[in-house]
């Protein structure tokens, strides 16, 4: 089996991999030669020929890492390319050389790689805004739009918020966001009321939070009225925000937590809870209330966001005993945050961990990772034979996290390629 893709654009680049992987002298390991090559049968058969005679140090495994990640960026054309570019987002800084080459086409990849090197910081705005100010096809306006940061664009960037297409829209937010100003407030308000796109209104939201004073904090209080419940926990967010909160946000913050009902009024509790508003003691007893008494998701919601205050533990240990396995497991993981607890989260998340229903057992061992509990390593392991791609992947994931290179490699060699991909990155993160 062969990498999905049609081969390094014009010929393979070795050059690439041999200036980043710091091998000019001696070329890439024999593994990863195999993994540019691009052979997944027998690059599955090396690492499990290397493993068997423990002949795969750290270091191989990401040297084996950045091949594949190399492999996968150049190759990848299409839409599975513009996925490849987005999964290898997070670790762009141990990969430029690559993201500048994938960079050089003219394809939705290639913008989509010229985007993730501006929000890296390794690309020129204004030269990018240069190029593609006037370009025709959506990707490559999308970059000139996430280019147009600062007052001198302006002009440009809020005509972009009303773009036919979203992902120009959302650039242009993001851009927005990168250096708030108040000039973009109205633009933004609009954006918040009236654009269709959910994401694009929760990112005016936030852009108008992150501007803030006075009159943000009203239009985001008329934004409300017309609000999805999605929308209206981003404008909690926003009211939370610094440049909002001590000019009206902690009011607004306490107004939905005493008036308004559901989700947004637990995320009003969490942000004032975890704060030094005098309404903090009115805050947790809300969240204790939703814990106890609250309908489902109120509770896990109220779970999830509780800080680590003293006068929530009582309820969270509770909680962390329920019968309601769902609760249990997200009231033990928060008791994990707690550190004279983290020994008792770690033994009811164990027994969690070992329940027949497969979501909770794997939200149990997501949580005894966070701990660093090796005990489920074993588990993990058998979960890379899954025949769920998503497993496969979080398990290796997982593995990672808790430093078992060796357990969790055999996933470079995966068949799936956004799971090789991603695992890929992981590694790249953390060396």
């Amino acid at each position: 089996m062969k990498f999905v893709g049609r081969g390094f654009p014009g010929q393979s680049k070795w050059w690439v991999w041999l200036a980043t992987a710091g091998a000019v002298a001696c070329g890439p390991s024999g593994l990863a030669k195999t993994a540019l090559e691009g052979d997944l049968e027998k690059l599955s058969s090396e690492i499990a020929a290397a493993r068997k005679s423990k002949e795969l140090p750290e270091t191989e495994v990401r040297d084996l890492a950045h091949a594949v990640a190399t492999r996968e960026l150049l190759s990848s054309r299409g839409d599975a390319g513009v996925a490849r570019v987005r999964e290898l987002r997070p670790c762009i800084n141990r990969l430029v050389a690559e993201f500048e080459e994938r960079s050089e086409g003219k394809d939705a990849g290639a913008a989509a790689a010229q985007l993730a090197l501006l929000e890296a910081g390794r690309a020129d705005a204004d030269d990018l805004m240069d190029s593609y100010a006037s370009a025709t096809e959506p990707d490559w306006r999308a970059v000139a739009a996430r280019a147009a940061i600062g007052p001198q664009h302006g002009d440009y960037r809020r005509k972009a918020f009303l773009d036919g297409d979203l992902r120009v829209r959302r650039a242009a937010l993001h851009a927005a966001l990168a250096q708030p100003v108040s000039a973009d407030l109205e633009a933004a308000f609009e954006a918040a009321r009236l654009d269709p796109d959910p994401l694009v209104r929760s990112l005016a939201v936030r852009l108008m939070g992150a501007i803030g004073g006075r009159t943000a904090v009203g239009l985001l209080r008329d934004v409300w009225g017309r609000a999805e419940p999605e929308t209206r926990q981003a404008i909690v967010d926003a009211w939370a925000n610094s440049s909002s909160y001590d000019v009206g946000g902690s009011e607004q913050l306490l107004w939905a937590m005493e008036t308004q009902k559901g989700l947004p009024a637990i995320v009003a509790a969490a942000r004032l809870a975890a704060s030094s508003s005098p309404q903090r003691s009115a805050a947790v007893s809300v969240l204790v209330r939703a814990m106890d008494q609250g309908p489902v998701d109120e509770q896990r919601l109220a779970i999830l966001l509780a800080p680590t205050a003293p006068e929530l533990l009582p309820t969270i240990q509770k909680l962390s005993q329920s019968e309601d396995l769902q609760a249990a497991v997200m009231a033990s993981a928060a008791l994990g945050r707690h550190a004279s607890e983290r020994e008792v989260a770690r033994k009811r998340l164990q027994k969690l961990a070992h329940q027949r229903q497969v979501r909770i057992s794997r939200q149990a061992r997501a949580a005894l990772v966070t701990l660093g509990d090796q005990s489920i390593a074993g588990d993990l392991t058998k979960e890379l034979e899954s025949e769920g791609w998503e497993r496969r992947r979080q398990a290796a994931v997982d593995l990672l996290r808790l430093g078992e290179y060796q357990k969790m490699v055999s996933v470079l060699a995966d068949p799936v390629a956004s799971v090789r991909t991603r695992v890929a990155c992981e590694i790249l993160t953390r060396s």
